[in-house]
């Protein structure tokens, strides 16, 4: 785990925002090295800064945020800083650390807001939110005399963050269950009244439920999660990876095309995936007729950094695969699922297993090695120290 500094300096994307109580707007915002305030007296418009194309590596933990801005004035004196925010998602938030300070006359002078070492401007910041197009910062002057202009001539944000800990040197295993429930939250509409995901059999189709039923071609879906997965995972289980297999295919009365086209997602956070059942169709033996179409995979988080997708969060009752979507087919066109099953891949002190071939015992527990007991020591030391200086 090593601390980093990250720099980025003029962002591609300059905006004026209108500040209500101003009529004095940023004049050629995209600009650089100046963008100018209109003259008068009173405050400008905001001049958001952002799209600074930060990349910092999914689970780092962000300790802090420098911003310095190359400011200037026509004039000699009158023109100072009045808000100095962090944007979030594009919205000021936290701290204003403007603190009136005069702007060098003519020639840019470099004022520095924030610092490097604990300062995160009153609010906290995730990896994603510092890699978001949407993040950077907002600045506006006030102009004490009629005339005079602010400047803006650059700008630069640092970053300082702590890299994810390394994953221990430990053997990856994985659990696999089936969802034993599934909640509609919209237009699902079941085929019959046994809406009840509980192993019985649509007496069409032979799919379980639920069974999304076509009432035009295209028929969008509101969808729903299929939940309710008991993998039984160890208490000390590092996540590596998450997939899930939906079983499903199409059953159309008129003989012709039906197919669903889906997309699937973690719930209750979802990092969006295509999730395409392809056209089925075998009306004449009434037969399942599945495809199995499989999301994710062995070292996939979903979009979540390491460490971040615990094991509480999958045994949460409500954590499942969300889908959405359409069914493709004429009326009466059926799209059906016969079940969704969640294999995770994860690593485990306590499941260290004897190696393939040993004895002829692949699965059998054993103690783990001192070379084993070591590597999880140093694991567990990052993880704690990490756990300090975020709190």
């Amino acid at each position: 785990m090593a601390t980093v500094t990250s720099t980025k300096t003029n962002p591609s994307s300059r905006v004026n925002t209108d500040n209500a109580s101003s009529p004095r707007s940023w004049q050629t915002p995209g600009t650089f090295p100046t963008a100018t305030a209109s003259s008068g007296s009173g405050a400008t418009d905001f001049l958001d800064l952002t799209n600074f194309g930060f990349s910092l590596p999914a689970g780092s933990i962000v300790r802090s945020v420098r911003v310095t801005l190359g400011l200037s004035q026509s004039g000699a004196s009158g023109t100072v800083d009045s808000d100095v925010h962090l944007l979030k998602n594009g919205s000021p938030i936290g701290t204003n650390k403007a603190v009136g300070n005069n702007l060098n006359p003519t020639t840019s002078t470099d004022k520095i807001f924030g610092d490097l070492l604990s300062d995160l401007w009153g609010t906290t910041w995730t990896w994603r939110d510092i890699n978001s197009t949407s993040f950077g910062v907002r600045f506006a002057a006030y102009v004490t005399n009629a005339g005079q202009q602010a400047r803006v001539h650059s700008v630069t944000v640092e970053v300082v963050y702590d890299e994810p800990a390394a994953y221990p040197s430990l053997p990856i295993r994985s659990k696999v269950a089936a969802a034993t429930s599934y909640v509609a939250d919209g237009f699902y509409v079941p085929f019959n009244p046994d809406t009840v995901f509980d192993g019985s059999v649509n007496v069409l189709g032979g799919f379980l439920n639920p069974v999304a039923v076509a009432d035009i071609d295209g028929n969008n879906l509101d969808g729903g999660v299929f939940a309710g997965f008991a993998l039984g995972l160890p208490d000390d289980a590092i996540i590596r990876g998450v997939v899930f297999r939906f079983y499903g295919g199409g059953v159309n009365l008129a003989a012709s095309v039906c197919a669903a086209n889906l997309t699937g997602g973690l719930y209750p956070t979802a990092d969006i995936k295509s999730l395409d059942i392809p056209a089925t169709l075998d009306l004449a033996a009434m037969t399942k007729a599945l495809n199995v179409v499989t999301l994710g995979g062995s070292s996939d988080l979903w979009g979540h950094g390491p460490y971040e997708l615990t094991k509480a969060a999958i045994a949460d009752a409500s954590f499942g695969l969300q889908i959405d979507g359409t069914v493709v087919g004429d009326v009466g066109a059926l799209c059906g699922c016969a079940g969704v099953e969640l294999e995770v891949f994860y690593q485990s002190q306590s499941e260290v297993v004897a190696p393939a071939g040993a004895s002829g015992r692949a699965a059998r527990h054993r103690l783990p090695t001192t070379a084993e007991k070591l590597a999880w020591l140093r694991h567990e030391l990052e993880m704690e120290a990490v756990s300090t200086q975020g709190a």
